[in-house]
């Protein structure tokens, strides 16, 4: 399912909300006619959530779906959203580092039913102390200034067993879906 941000996106372009069968049928004609490619009505179902679904909906399907949104594809349409880049201009649920102490622990739940829970330990850095995510262990560190419900979290990786670091997106589909501080 596409987070509620790109789906209200979607549903601006488009011109009224996607609620119905009906809606999904003629949105999937709108994105042919305007991208030249087709995505089904069953996976329009699909990314609004109209139609239960455990898997990820496809890059492909998702860089038409930006593409329909005048982006170049989905990469490009989650910049949108990334604070570090952009003033975000929206009132959604929020935690941001500098607003945290140290010892204070978060936990972030994002799709497909993964979360993580961390403890603050300085600028903006955290340690992970619990997660599901097979990509990142305990006692990894990640590092990010801000995160928002239904955005994307932009964030710094770094291996707790050789110090490798890389840049990540958690929540590139469905952003991240909850905030606790716990």
């Amino acid at each position: 399912m596409l987070s509620k941000l790109i789906q209200e996106k979607v549903e601006v372009r488009f011109g009224k909300p996607i609620r119905y069968a009906k809606d999904c049928e003629i949105l999937s004609v709108s994105i042919q006619a305007f991208t030249g490619e087709k995505i089904s009505c069953s996976t329009v179902k699909r990314l609004f959530g109209l139609i239960e679904s455990d898997n990820e909906p496809r890059l492909y399907t998702l860089d038409i779906v930006a593409q329909y949104l005048g982006y170049i594809n989905y990469d490009h349409l989650l910049q949108e959203f990334n604070p570090n880049k952009n003033d975000l201009g929206q009132s959604i649920e929020t935690i941001a580092s500098k607003d945290l102490k140290i010892g204070d622990t978060i936990r972030l739940k994002y799709a497909p039913n993964r979360f993580l829970a961390a403890n603050y330990v300085e600028d903006g850095v955290f340690k992970i102390i619990e997660s599901n995510d097979p990509k990142i262990l305990q006692d990894e560190l990640l590092s990010f200034n801000h995160a928002g419900r239904y955005l994307p979290l932009f964030a710094s990786w770094r291996s707790s067993k050789n110090g490798n670091s890389k840049n990540i997106v958690l929540g590139k589909i469905s952003g991240i879906t909850s905030i606790e501080r716990i």
